[in-house]
């Protein structure tokens, strides 16, 4: 059932409700549904060109009996979703204000503006016994975000069976070491003030033990 809502302000506008997409997509593919509500908000439609135009079209879908390919696709070409989901006991009890409700559940807005600006905001409804429907704020709960907080400020190496840290006297030994790859100030000043020589440059070696390499006497068991 499709339902025409004319604001009487301006005659001209109309917003399009349908109650349910559900049956068209059951019966039709995907891509013929998200084609045939953006054929919807043209100007060169037969509505539209019957003095009436098709400023906002609000439908019904029943995620519970689509895969998630079809509800992304509804989302993708929709400006503003609004999604009811289900709260636990233990968060009703959270707030005062839904006690004497009958149901009540949390929802969740997602708006796009046209300036490609995105607008989440969460809120908590409750049906009340005289059918009367209240919203307020939703806030993260007290339990979760001290169990954040408890986990952002524990050590992860505290626990260990080996030292990762190390002692101020080692931080202080590691500070003066010097690298043998390394120039020191000294060396530096003292390579700066000689004069270079006409063949543009020089190579420094400091052999190793490992250089002192015998052919002869490979491991070093001769006395001679």
């Amino acid at each position: 059932m499709v339902l025409f809502l004319i604001d009487i302000s301006n005659a001209a506008s109309v917003a399009v409700v349908v109650d349910s997409l559900s049956p068209f997509l059951s019966h039709n593919s995907t891509n013929h549904v998200c084609l045939s509500l953006q054929q919807l908000m043209m100007p060169d439609t037969n509505i539209n060109q019957e003095d009436l135009k098709i400023t906002q079209i609000v439908a019904l879908l029943h995620s519970d009996l689509h895969d998630d390919y079809e509800i992304s696709a509804m989302k993708h070409i929709a400006s503003t979703t609004i999604s009811l989901c289900e709260m636990s006991i233990e968060d009703k009890l959270k707030f005062d204000d839904l006690e004497n409700t009958f149901y009540f559940g949390l929802c969740k807005t997602n708006h796009i503006k046209k300036s490609g600006k995105i607008i989440n905001k969460k809120e908590v409804y409750g049906i009340y016994n005289d059918f009367v429907i209240r919203i307020f704020e939703y806030h993260q709960t007290d339990i979760k975000s001290s169990t954040l907080d408890k986990s952002t400020s524990s050590d992860p190496t505290e626990n260990l069976t080996f030292n990762l840290k190390l002692t101020q006297s080692e931080k202080q030994a590691r500070s003066r070491l010097k690298l043998p790859y390394t120039y020191s100030d000294e060396r530096k000043a003292a390579e700066l003030s000689q004069p270079t020589a006409s063949s543009g440059g020089k190579i420094f070696y400091q052999p190793d033990e490992v250089d002192d390499f015998d052919e002869e006497d490979p491991d070093d068991d001769l006395d001679i």
